[in-house]
């Protein structure tokens, strides 16, 4: 296989900026110790000349790596529960049920989606970390919706642009505790690992990544609220994170919410002690087809325990 050269043209928000947290930012591409890696080796160049880590980026930059050969990625293939929304040469959509991993980790060798694919005979790119071949951009374990995997590493390189870019459309529905007191909003923030508890992300005053999440009131009750997000950056449980400081966790969090009883309506606390995790779905997806340059959009239905309570407490 040929190496894949990435180029990107730095513009006015990144000037400034260290080579490497730039590139780290390029989350789906690589980390940050992967950008100061290979720009030790001289596989980074800033117009046209190899650079250190450290090197500060101007306006009009062109950055440029050469991705070195993959690491096999050592994917175990396994039957995993999901639906594929679409497929083609250059990339895969599929919709996640709750409860299955995105790629293999602690506790999830072999009972991940990436496992499932590789049980189907689907070859993904090998643009990214090792164990996570094809992973643009991922959601929770215990969060179900709409994911897009590439399978080839030019269609990678061309949507993790995207996600940099802020370009793609995200949107969400949650169930949450609590009415708020506005009809919507905009939350931003920097949310960085908890001091308390490095499971859990929290918001920083500084030290921490950029997070903006906008959100809106569909309707509910008085104790449980049907949230419309759209994410303009995806950072890890940055919905979770931000509807919590906001007074108004995820019903069914596990990690961020507390738990309540439901002592209104005997059916209603039946449908929420049923929810099996955070009643978090990332319902629509949306983006540029990365080579035939096609607005893609695709929408997803929440799975049948959120419908529920959605249903009990929109129509009450």
């Amino acid at each position: 296989m040929s190496q894949l050269q990435y180029t990107v043209s730095i513009d006015p928000p990144h000037t400034h900026e260290r080579l490497d947290n730039f590139l780290a930012r390029q989350d789906a591409l690589l980390s940050r110790s992967q950008a100061a890696s290979w720009a030790r080796l001289g596989l980074v160049r800033v117009n046209g000349d190899p650079v250190k880590p450290a090197h500060k980026l101007r306006i009009g930059d062109q950055v440029e790596i050469d991705v070195p050969p993959p690491v096999p990625q050592n994917i175990v293939a396994a039957h995993a529960d999901f639906e594929i929304v679409f497929e083609d040469d250059h990339l895969i959509v599929v919709d996640k049920p709750q409860g299955l991993s995105v790629h293999p980790g602690p506790g999830h060798d072999d009972d991940t989606l990436l496992n499932g694919l590789c049980h189907l005979g689907i070859e993904l790119s090998t643009v990214g970390l090792p164990l996570r071949p094809g992973v643009v951009h991922r959601i929770d374990l215990g969060t179900s919706g709409l994911l897009v995997l590439a399978k080839k590493d030019e269609a990678h390189a061309r949507l993790a642009k995207q996600f940099s870019d802020h370009s793609v459309e995200r949107r969400y529905l949650a169930l949450v505790w609590g009415k708020p007191k506005d009809r919507g909003g905009r939350i931003e923030s920097e949310l960085a690992r908890s001091p308390v508890n490095r499971k859990k992300f929290a918001s920083v005053r500084s030290g921490g990544k950029n997070a903006v999440t906008h959100w809106e009131y569909l309707g509910g009750s008085e104790n449980i609220s049907l949230i419309a997000l759209r994410l303009e950056t995806g950072r890890t449980h940055q919905i979770r994170v931000h509807m919590t400081e906001l007074g108004h966790p995820l019903l069914g969090d596990p990690m961020y919410g507390r738990k309540r009883i439901y002592k209104h309506s005997e059916e209603l606390a039946a449908a929420v002690a049923a929810l099996p995790d955070q009643a978090l779905h990332a319902e629509t997806l949306g983006f540029v087809h990365p080579a035939t340059g096609e607005p893609m959009r695709f929408q997803s239905t929440p799975p049948k325990s959120f419908q529920e309570v959605r249903t009990l407490v929109t129509s009450a």
